[in-house]
């Protein structure tokens, strides 16, 4: 369970993400928890990426984590799902994070497909 400031951290990390995706031209993007003006994206393997973007013949869905938020059960259960998926599964977190939250990916045979990290938190 995420406490207040790791939700507003959350939600600054998907916010980033989706100003990232509109940069590099990705279009019907979609995401959750921050009132996104194309809604939240749909259920994917039994749960909700925060974020789903498309780009030519490319669909990305999107994990946003906090530094504790990487370590949580709810966490690796979504990662593995979406690493099963038919789409590019991307996961964004605070640099400090970073390390911590691959070697959980590897420790659980999960398959990220790009690693983004702010250096703003």
């Amino acid at each position: 369970m995420r406490t207040s400031n790791s939700s507003m951290l959350h939600e600054a990390l998907i916010r980033e993400m989706v100003t990232s995706y509109e940069a590099q031209k990705y279009y019907n993007i979609k995401a959750d928890h921050i009132g996104h003006k194309n809604g939240s994206p749909t259920e994917v393997n039994g749960h909700i990426p925060d974020i789903y973007a498309e780009k030519n013949n490319a669909t990305v869905i999107c994990e946003a984590e906090t530094a504790d938020s990487i370590y949580e059960y709810r966490t690796i259960d979504q990662w593995e799902a979406f690493s099963h998926s038919t789409y590019e599964f991307h996961v964004v977190v605070p640099m400090s994070a970073l390390d911590d939250a691959k070697k959980i990916a590897a420790q659980h045979n999960i398959t990220v497909d790009f690693w983004w990290y702010s250096s703003k938190f």
